[in-house]
């Protein structure tokens, strides 16, 4: 403000000692500049409702209480100083003041009323108090130019609609968040980033519309608790932040919204369906850090393409990634010496995979279904256990390496474009039906032989004491 405006406004000072009273100067268009005398103890309701030219205001530390409406609508209010003496502001004391910029709540105000700033589409910079315990219905609704607010850990209750279509870019929801009401931040449509510490209800709806759908950025720094702690929320882009050590169980079920995930360094286990069930996203990098991967982790994650996993996994966990439809690339590390069952069951879209010698078990199922087109299971797999790649209709070719000693029943079951086997010297037991369903299978090369007649390659295993029931028919 210049020092012309500062000289006009002192010139045009009106003492106002009908504060207190309801309605005492309501519409008054041609108050600019209002002082309220020493030794007024409230500001009465709709005291400067509609007063347009109203500009600035002087308040004692006398005054308590700011009643209901009572700078309404004063459209040309640019700011005013609360001093800490006022304990209560009453609902749309300063709604509608849609030149107000900035303004400062005292430390003594435990509660915003509704609709206290509804409106104010100028206001830049509000300072809340550290003793604020609740924000009103509507308290800030519609204050288009407000695009940070620090809530205060103290906040325990965020009313109906308090921050309605709002310019804000991010905000904190204080872990002493009792509850937060489901319109509370609706139509922030700049909102990208939100941090929320508070309680998660038990009505997923209710949490769902706790914020804009425009939000993108959240940063779930309670995701290490076990329970589902956003199980089904709709989240686009989740950040786990550093410090962080482990992902729940559970922690993200059923969140079909959620497109990507930042997974710090901090983060050394990722538990049993932590991921389940999140059909929006499509890819995932694992740090380093990461030494466990618990069951169904990522399992049904119908959009997932890629997964860089852990240098430092020693299992892929059963049903890690069972029925992952869009999975086509994956990197088993060579830290991995088993991969559990139906871990990749159901990977329709991945073609090719590469097992690596650290390897020593491949669960049952483990790749059933999947879309592998070619397979080298390494010798370090000793045996190949049952149904591992049953009904993985596009394989044309198997090496198995020597060192196997056993291929359990069903392992290649119903695999309708096998074309060729080879197996190593080393087999030693291939169990009933292994090579079952196999109408395209043509030849079998077994202990450096080759074989193209079924029942010929039967009567040499038998006779060579492998297995005792018709592999291959």
């Amino acid at each position: 403000m210049t020092e012309s405006d500062n000289r006009r406004l002192s010139e045009s000072a009106f003492v106002a000692d009908k504060a207190e009273q309801t309605d005492g100067y309501r519409d008054r268009g041609d108050i600019v500049c209002a002082v309220i005398p020493d030794g007024v103890r409230s500001i009465g309701e709709r005291a400067f409702f509609g007063c347009s030219g109203l500009e600035c205001v002087t308040l004692p530390d006398s005054v308590t209480s700011i009643g209901k409406g009572a700078f309404m609508y004063c459209s040309s209010l640019k700011n005013i100083r609360i001093p800490d003496s006022v304990t209560s502001i009453g609902e749309c004391a300063f709604s509608g003041c849609s030149s107000l910029e900035s303004l400062a709540i005292p430390d003594s105000a435990a509660y915003i009323g509704g609709c206290v700033f509804y409106g104010c589409k100028s206001l830049k910079n509000i300072t809340l108090p550290d003793g604020l315990e609740a924000v009103g219905y509507c308290a800030f609704n519609e204050c288009g130019c407000l695009k940070h607010i620090d809530i205060p850990s103290g906040v325990r209750f965020i009313n109906r609609c308090a921050f309605r279509a709002s310019g804000l870019e991010s905000v904190t929801v204080p872990d002493n968040a009792a509850a937060v009401h489901s319109e509370a931040f609706a139509e922030c449509k700049a909102l990208k980033s939100i941090i929320w510490r508070g309680k998660v209800y038990d009505s997923i709806e209710v949490f769902n519309k706790a914020f804009s759908e425009s939000v993108t950025d959240f940063v779930a720094d309670r995701a290490g608790e076990n329970g589902g702690v956003y199980r089904g929320v709709s989240l686009k882009r989740v950040i786990i932040p550093d410090g962080v050590t482990s992902v729940g169980k559970c922690a993200f079920t059923d969140c079909s919204c959620l497109e990507s995930i930042t997974v710090p360094d901090s983060v050394t286990s990722v538990g049993d369906s932590a991921f389940f069930r999140c059909s929006g996203l499509k890819s995932i990098t694992i740090p380093d850090s990461v030494v466990s991967l618990g069951k169904y982790a990522f399992s049904e994650c119908s959009s997932l393409e890629s997964a860089a996993l852990s240098d430092s996994l020693t299992s892929i966990s059963d049903f890690a990634f069972a029925n992952c439809s869009s999975l086509n690339i994956i990197i088993i590390p060579g830290s991995v010496h088993s991969i559990g069952k139906l871990a990749f069951s159901g990977c329709e879209s991945l073609k090719s995979v590469t097992v690596p010698e650290s390897v020593v078990s491949l669960g049952e199922h483990a790749f059933s279904s999947s879309g592998l087109e070619s397979l080298m299971v390494p010798g370090s797999v000793r045996s190949v256990s049952e149904f591992a790649f049953a009904n993985c209709s596009r394989l044309k070719n198997i090496t198995i390496s020597d060192g196997a000693a056993s291929i359990g029943r069903f392992a290649f079951w119903d695999c309708s474009g096998l074309e060729s086997v080879t197996l190593p010297d080393s087999v030693k037991t291939i169990g009933v039906y292994a090579f079952s369903g196999c109408p395209s299978l043509e030849s079998i090369i077994f202990r450096g032989k080759r074989y193209t007649d079924r029942a010929a390659f039967n009567a040499a295993v038998k006779a060579a004491g492998v297995s005792v029931d018709e592999v291959w028919n």
